[in-house]
């Protein structure tokens, strides 16, 4: 379980729109990533 590596993959896959997501839609997207990812 690499939290930090995860993280780093989910802003590289979905550069544009992280960057352009508020605080709390990241750290709704966040869950919705571990969720898919199963992690």
């Amino acid at each position: 379980m690499t939290p930090i590596k995860t993280e780093v993959t989910s802003a590289h896959l979905f550069h544009h729109p992280y960057n352009t997501m508020s605080s709390q839609e990241k750290q709704g997207f966040r869950k919705h990533f571990l969720a898919i990812v199963g992690v």
